[in-house]
């Protein structure tokens, strides 16, 4: 019996040994991460304790707080308008070319309610500087054929009579005599009597010997115009004779005032005339529509768009130069003399 007892002994005791050796490592191990973790949080309370490095602690709350009042101004920044327009203007400048800066500064104009003003005043003033250029780029090159056509009302009568008004600065060279060819005699010629000069002839209806010299010397510079004469102008052979050569070699300029500009089948005077003056006739657009087409064949659009802008006003005319000479930009014009408004005359 003593033998199997000592003999289960030694078949039992390596297994206790093994694990009593895993127990002891497994408690070494214990105390070694204990260890490591004291040393760490002693480590941590010494970083908090020493004085170097609280005073690190306290540089980095400083500027952490100057890095927070430093946002809370460039969020004030961003809320005010003019710098905005110039912080507008520093982003452009790190994303895209030129167009998106200006399409900023567009757009932040629009915005600003002073700079919108200035804005609106800047056009204004571009706008009559233009059309200061356009007064003072107008003259009339003697001798010349001018048709003005549009209903009755319109300003026809007021345009030619500030036209004469300025003859002296407008035509070059200006008239010597003027005449005044008439059907029905108006109130504004009177005006026109007291306030022209050269002073204006006026004589109801053509004369029988207006083709002759005695009527019209050649040696002097003449003007005449035929005012709502259309009837007997267009079935009058000498009338389509000074559109033609008669104007020049009879040192004669020549102006029609009528309310249809296809009014009779020959179109003597309209395909030698210099200058066209269109007023906008509201039930009859037909004769601005044919014009378009003859001008601009292939793309009619575009002077039935510059008819409406100029006659969008009341008493708005287009000038149209009819001279080959004439740059295709400068073919259609309007408010050249600024004249034509606040009037009733026919």
């Amino acid at each position: 019996m003593r033998s199997k007892h000592s003999s289960d002994e030694q078949q039992y005791h390596p297994d206790l040994t093994q694990q009593q050796q895993q127990q002891q490592q497994q408690q070494q191990q214990q105390q070694q991460q204990q260890q490591q973790q004291q040393q760490q949080q002693q480590q941590e309370a010494f970083v908090l304790r020493h004085p170097f490095t609280q005073q690190q602690q306290h540089k980095q709350q400083q500027q952490k707080q100057q890095q927070q009042q430093q946002q809370q101004q460039e969020a004030f920044v961003l809320r005010h308008p003019f710098t905005q327009q110039q912080q507008q203007q520093e982003a452009f400048v790190l994303r895209h070319p030129f167009t998106q800066q200006q399409q900023q500064q567009e757009a932040f104009v629009l915005r600003h309610p002073f700079t919108q003003q200035q804005q609106h005043k800047q056009q204004q003033q571009k706008q009559q500087q233009q059309q200061q250029q356009q007064q003072e780029a107008f003259v009339l090159r003697h001798p010349f054929t001018m048709i003005v056509s549009g209903p009755t009302f319109c300003g026809k009568t007021h345009f030619m009579k500030n036209m004469l008004q300025q003859i002296k600065r407008l035509c070059s060279p200006y008239p010597e005599k003027i005449v005044w060819f008439y059907k029905r005699w108006q109130p504004l010629y009177e005006e026109i009597q007291r306030t022209v000069l050269p002073r204006v002839e006026f004589i109801r209806g053509i004369p029988f010997d207006l083709e002759t010299d005695d009527f019209f010397d050649p040696n002097i510079r003449n003007m005449i115009l035929l005012d709502d004469l259309m009837s007997i102008s267009a079935k009058d052979s000498r009338i389509n004779d000074l559109f033609t050569e008669g104007s020049h070699h009879r040192n004669l300029s020549v102006n029609v005032l009528n309310q249809n500009l296809y009014f009779g089948k020959d179109p003597t005077q309209r395909r030698n005339c210099h200058y066209l003056v269109l007023y906008n006739n509201p039930i009859d657009r037909q004769p601005i529509m044919t014009l378009g087409r003859q001008m601009y064949p292939s793309r009619a659009d575009f002077f039935i768009r510059k008819f409406e802008e100029a006659t969008r006003t009341p008493f708005g005319y287009l000038l149209v130069y009819l001279k080959a000479r004439t740059p295709e930009e400068s073919r259609l014009r309007t408010e050249v003399l600024q004249i034509g408004r606040g009037d009733s005359a026919t």
